[in-house]
């Protein structure tokens, strides 16, 4: 165990799944209330919001390796960086974006679950392909073991932020997204 914590790709891989669990059940946990309480839309449409998210990531789990295999020639760091520069993209105009159309916001959190899912997905793949059979399991549970911290954190501690503001919930996950993509460079280069 300690001679994967050694590792440098398990230490790059745990914090990128650490990250991604963040941002993925910040955004299904509170973007609720978001939509309720900011955009005042009613239970029903903020809900609805929601639901396209996971949908989103419904639809991404189905062709995340259809992408990797036939358009990244089952490169998966590259898909990484390639989606991770898209979900970005999405996440920043759903920030900007201050109408108050449901329809905007539900192709928004279409388009943010399709990315931040496919990423959980393929994080998967890669710690498994990356080490021995033997190993496989073993990876597998320490990564998803730092990703489920960073599920805990986007419990208490998100909530006590957006408790100050939204704009600092927002700027809480433009971080996390961007230390995603600087890691995912970092992961591409050394691999």
């Amino acid at each position: 165990l300690l001679s994967f914590l050694k590792d440098y790709f398990v230490i790059l891989l745990s914090f990128i799944c650490f990250l991604i669990c963040i941002i993925k059940v910040s955004i299904n946990d509170w973007m609720f209330l978001y939509f309720f309480k900011e955009k005042c839309y009613s239970f029903f449409i903020s809900n609805i919001c929601v639901f396209f998210f996971e949908i989103g990531g419904f639809v991404s789990i189905f062709f995340s390796c259809v992408f990797i295999n036939k358009f990244f020639f089952g490169n998966r760091i590259l898909y990484f960086v390639f989606f991770s520069f898209f979900f970005f993209i999405f996440f920043l105009f759903f920030y900007i974006n201050s109408l108050k159309i449901f329809f905007i916001d539900i192709f928004f959190m279409f388009f943010i679950g399709f990315f931040i899912f496919s990423f959980y997905m393929v994080i998967g793949l890669i710690s498994i392909e990356s080490v021995d059979k033997m190993y496989s399991s073993t990876i597998n549970s320490i990564i998803s073991f730092f990703g489920y911290i960073g599920v805990t954190v986007s419990c208490y501690p998100l909530g006590y932020i957006i408790d100050y503001s939204w704009n600092f919930y927002f700027f809480f996950l433009f971080i996390n997204i961007v230390l995603i993509f600087v890691f995912i460079v970092i992961f591409f280069f050394k691999v």
